[in-house]
């Protein structure tokens, strides 16, 4: 197959053809669509006549009408979540207050402010602003408190069922969300299966055998009162009866000798 090469324009035809291009006169409509592009550029224009009002909703212009009990709470929840960021407190119900604190604020706010609880936006940046101490805190940290809150219930009767030394080590919230969902899955895997037995707290089980001890001492203790005082009443009938059982006439001589 042979390939045979175009014959080139020579570079006066070019330059000739460029400048029969530029001199090429536009058509009317194009003048047309260029004199109307031209007046709309130059056309001044009234932004707050020419922009629509923009809707306002419920309530997004005022501030948010907490009662006084919400008040107390959120404040208990922020002094809370500050010690529990210092390290100067660790406990489970500390969690859920803090969860029920910020449950109740995002509800609030979204009903106030016509959003969802998950696109709160510049509120919830503001309330958390006016308290230090749930800033403090992660986001993560929030949000496990928060499902805390919302699952309590639930979570609550998971927990009274475990041995005392799991539940001492359930107390973030995030630990105690994992351990939930590991329990709910396994429960799906199997919902036939009989859940697993909690292992014997040998702890748990010494300190029980030592207030049984100690109950079964005490009790002891007050046995043995009550068989002294019984004794001391049988001898005391024991001699009454003795008395009684001797002969007069033996009484009568011993009192004249």
């Amino acid at each position: 197959m042979r390939f045979v090469m175009a014959p080139m324009m020579p570079p006066a035809a070019r330059r000739c053809d460029r400048g029969m291009e530029a001199e090429r006169i536009p058509s009317p409509r194009f003048r047309a669509y260029g004199r109307a592009v031209s007046q709309h550029a130059a056309a001044p224009r009234d932004h707050a006549e020419a922009a629509p009002p923009r809707r306002m909703r419920a309530g997004a212009d005022g501030p948010v009408n907490f009662g006084k009990d919400a008040l107390r709470l959120f404040d208990q929840a922020d002094q809370l979540a500050a010690m529990i960021h210092q390290r100067k407190r660790r406990d489970f119900q500390s969690w859920l207050l803090i969860g029920k604190a910020l449950a109740s604020a995002k509800a609030q706010l979204a009903a106030h402010h016509g959003t969802s609880l998950t696109h709160l936006g510049r509120p919830w940046t503001v309330w958390l602003d006016r308290r230090p101490g749930l800033r403090a805190i992660s986001e993560s940290d929030r949000s496990s408190a928060c499902w805390l809150w919302a699952n309590h219930e639930d979570v609550i009767a998971w927990r009274d069922a475990l041995p005392e030394a799991t539940r001492e080590k359930l107390v973030h919230p995030a630990t105690n969300r994992q351990a939930w969902n590991r329990h709910v899955r396994m429960l799906v895997a199997s919902p036939l299966a009989k859940p697993p037995q909690p292992k014997p707290d040998l702890r748990c089980h010494v300190t029980r055998l030592e207030k049984i001890v100690v109950d079964l001492s005490s009790r002891h203790a007050a046995l043995e009162g009550e068989v002294a005082a019984l004794r001391e009443t049988v001898r005391s009938l024991e001699a009454v009866a003795v008395g009684a059982m001797k002969p007069k006439g033996n009484g009568v001589a011993a009192r004249a000798a």
